[in-house]
């Protein structure tokens, strides 16, 4: 009898050894005569031991260990061995879970332990060993000490003992889980199945000797989750290593078909140092990186935090033909030891050593290895070093949106050196326009001058004493763009020269070619919080074993089922209606109205101290750094007024100097191309608000006409639905094309000989051939409808306006 499975004191277990010594134990070996089993079947009923059951909740035996093996006549045999509960002792435990397990395990308690068996320890020596077979059941073995002392005999129930759950309720809550509901819907259909009687066995169920119970405790939730990833084919009980290596053992019985045909390549943790090494890419996501990838856009980008275990993935996506992200390979690996950031846990020779691999294993198609024109990663160097030793011809691109995340990290921590001032507010604005500048860049050159220009105003700035703090955070902030980003084989990444490089290897406009990884951060997003979120256990992190074997048998599977149903869905409405349509395929017209109509953006006046004051400053300026055109001025007649503001980094006599179009009209609608406006959508930009303040300086010495300034974004999408209604939901695209005059003096005065008011068609005409162009926003200026609608139109829009309170203060 092995005596290390059972939980004994160092007194019990020295009365049990001298009884052995002495074989002074009870020890029979039975035949399968029926004469022989008669006698064993007597032995376990004066024990009251039912050794195939666990069911009698008031027994004293309790299981310890079983095993089991088959015969070579196909019989079941098995060997238990069992406990008295009087013996159990739960010191013993106690110190043996402390000593090999230690109190850094997860959720170990350092209080002591409680007594949780039904019956108080007495010492007792009783424990047997039972061997026998299940069917026919014959008992082939019975041995150990079967004697209870007499205090176990007098021990009587002081704790209640832990009530097993009825399989049944098991079985239906697995599959609901494998359905996909959650642990609510397990428990309500618990509730309902138990009121209905709906359970195996409910209708005889007895309270006075039930040995079970029906309802589903949240302390089932683990042996419920145990039993829902055995029935995936994944077991939980060992440790995560041996699952991965047995799904990928052809000669093991846990092989998994499905799991080897998706890992391309795998590499065992043997040794410390060594990387656990999964890489994956169904049959599906290798034809999709021919369709999508070769010759075409990939994206590469890595994540973490997907596991409990420190592992990194990385992802490589190509892009289908409806715009949509397609995973094509997922690279997956453990940090090195030592390393105590995960996120950092890699190096160019890992990545380039798993994308050799990748390329390997597609093999060639039509004579061509796989080969992407065009690559975009986030700003680390890591990833492009491994793709440049791969594809040397490839194409490298920054995904803008970390560039631009990268430098406004780095002018954060500069500007927290500046207090807050208007100086402060125009270094934030003058860098600002550098980085859209040095973005826009085609030339190296040309962008080194844009640089060199900048740090030479910061070098000015430094003489000027009340401005120093200004000029030396910004002259850091361009040494750290020079030092970091001017290297010329990484300012053509993410400037728009390899974009314009990428578009003509593609062969398609600039437009088509990517900006962004956000294709992948969206598949990342929705990785973590929708497909993972569904599977974890309260909200812990899966096993990696059990992240692997979902990815490849239930998400990938899935994802792509869904992608192949909506592709299937388009092609039959293209088919669906093809000879209707005159054998024309149909546009879709179920998009979303906000894809379909997006709106721009809209002006309102809320209550904003800061713009307001900012705003004021303009209004006063002098000379004006507001100017109406045409020159000569009627705002009396005018249903819409037209102006410049020349831009707060600038100053009247600078070459190229930045003015920002301004527009107003009678109905409320508002206008400017300032940055403000355009990205931040939250009102009117100070721009606005100083061209209010002029005009309703007007309205109160009755020379302008009275004009609508809704107070909330409500009201002017009322406004705005009201023009588009008018003039069509386009009324404002004509005002983005126009460039920006240098001043308003520009326009030629033959355009104003005969009236004065100068139409909005012939001074825009006149204002488009200026060679100063706003190159800092889509240049948009006011609709030339709004001014020279129908008089129909006209009395429309006013009669409307009269139906709502003014909002101008009188």
């Amino acid at each position: 009898v092995d005596l290390n499975r059972f939980w004994l004191s160092v007194e019990q277990r020295n009365k049990i050894d001298a009884i052995y010594d002495k074989r002074e134990e009870f020890r029979t070996i039975y035949s399968e005569d029926p004469t022989s089993q008669e006698l064993a079947h007597q032995v376990l009923d004066e024990q009251k031991l039912d050794i195939r059951k666990k069911d009698g909740l008031e027994r004293k035996w309790t299981r310890v260990y079983s095993t089991k093996w088959k015969l070579k006549n196909g019989c079941l045999k098995r060997r238990v061995l069992v406990q008295c509960r009087c013996s159990y002792d739960t010191v013993s435990r106690e110190e043996w879970e402390r000593l090999n397990q230690g109190p850094a395990k997860k959720g170990a308690s350092k209080l002591k332990w409680q007594r949780r068996a039904p019956y108080d320890f007495t010492g007792c020596l009783a424990h047997a060993d039972v061997t026998f077979i299940d069917e026919p059941f014959l008992i082939l073995r019975i041995s150990g000490c079967l004697d209870h002392d007499e205090d176990c005999q007098a021990a009587v129930m002081k704790r209640r003992p832990a009530v097993p759950l009825h399989p049944h309720v098991y079985q239906v809550a697995v599959a609901q889980l494998l359905d996909g509901a959650n642990i609510s819907s397990v428990q309500r259909k618990n509730g309902e199945m138990i009121a209905a009687k709906a359970y195996f066995d409910m209708v005889s169920w007895d309270p006075a000797t039930a040995n079970h119970r029906y309802i589903l405790l949240q302390s089932d939730s683990s042996q419920l989750y145990h039993l829902y990833m055995k029935a995936l084919g994944i077991d939980t009980s060992i440790e995560g290593e041996l699952n991965v290596h047995r799904w990928l053992d052809p000669t093991h019985p846990g092989f998994s078909l499905a799991v080897r045909e998706a890992v391309f390549y795998y590499v065992p943790r043997v040794e410390r140092e060594d990387r656990f090494i999964v890489c994956i890419a169904t049959p599906e996501m290798r034809d999709a990186t021919w369709d999508y990838a070769h010759r075409s856009q990939l994206i590469l980008d890595g994540t973490f935090g997907v596991c409990s275990a420190r592992l990194l993935l990385f992802i490589a996506m190509g892009i289908d033909g409806n715009g949509h992200g397609v995973p094509l390979a997922l690279f997956i690996f453990s940090a090195p030891p030592g390393n105590n950031a995960s996120h950092s846990g890699y190096d160019t020779t890992i990545l380039k050593d798993l994308l050799k691999v990748w390329v390997d294993q597609l093999g060639t198609r039509g004579g061509e290895s796989f080969n992407p024109y065009v690559v975009i990663t986030d700003t680390n160097t890591r990833e492009r070093g491994a793709l440049l030793d791969i594809w040397p011809s490839v194409t490298l691109l920054l995904c803008k949106f970390h560039v631009r995340q990268a430098w406004k990290n780095q002018r954060n921590q500069q500007m927290k050196k500046i207090k807050d001032s208007h100086w402060k507010q125009q270094a934030i604005s003058l860098l600002h326009n550098l980085e859209r500048d040095l973005l826009a860049s085609t030339d190296f050159e040309t962008a080194s001058k844009i640089l060199m220009d900048r740090h030479t105003e910061c070098n000015k700035l430094l003489w000027e004493k009340d401005r120093q703090s200004q000029g030396e955070a910004m002259g850091e902030y361009l040494l750290y763009l020079r030092s970091t980003w001017m290297k010329e084989p990484l300012w053509r990444s993410w400037s728009m020269h390899n974009r314009w490089v990428a578009a003509a290897k593609l062969s398609i406009p600039i437009e088509g070619v990517l900006p962004t990884t956000n294709h992948l951060e969206s598949f990342n997003g929705i990785l973590k919080r929708k497909h993972i979120r569904n599977w974890e256990h309260n909200g812990n992190r899966l096993r990696f074993d059990v992240f692997i074997h979902l990815l490849i048998t239930r998400i990938l599977p899935q994802i792509f089922t869904v992608a192949r149903a909506q592709r299937e869905h388009v092609q039959w409405l293209a088919q669906r209606f093809f000879s209707a349509a005159g054998n024309t395929v149909l546009p879709n017209h179920r998009a979303p109205r906000e894809i379909l109509n997006p709106l721009p953006p809209l002006s309102y006046w809320n209550v904003d101290r800061r713009r307001d004051e900012l705003g004021q400053i303009l209004a006063d300026s002098e000379p004006s750094r507001l100017r109406f055109y045409p020159s000569v001025y009627a705002p009396l007649a005018t249903q819409q007024h037209f102006a410049d503001c020349l831009s707060g980094n600038c100053e009247f006599d600078q070459p190229n100097a930045l003015y920002h179009r301004l527009s107003l009209h009678i109905s409320g609608w508002a206008w400017c191309t300032c940055q403000d406006f355009h990205f931040n959508h939250q009102g009117a930009c100070k721009h606005l608000r100083a061209l209010r303040i002029i005009v309703e300086r007007w309205m109160h010495q009755g020379t302008s006409r009275v004009y609508l300034f809704p107070d909330n974004h409500s009201d002017t999408l009322k406004i705005h639905e009201r023009l588009t209604r008018l003039w069509g939901d386009k009324y404002y695209e004509g005002a983005q094309r126009v460039p920006i005059p240098l001043t308003p003096a520009e326009v030629t005065e033959s355009t104003h000989s005969s009236t004065q008011l100068v139409p909005a068609v012939l001074e825009l005409e006149a204002l488009a051939n200026s060679p100063h162009i706003d190159t800092h926003s889509n240049h948009p200026a006011s609709h030339p409808n709004l001014e020279n609608s129908t008089a129909t139109d006209a009395e429309e829009l006013e009669v409307e306006d009269e139906e709502r309170p003014e909002v101008c203060d009188m």
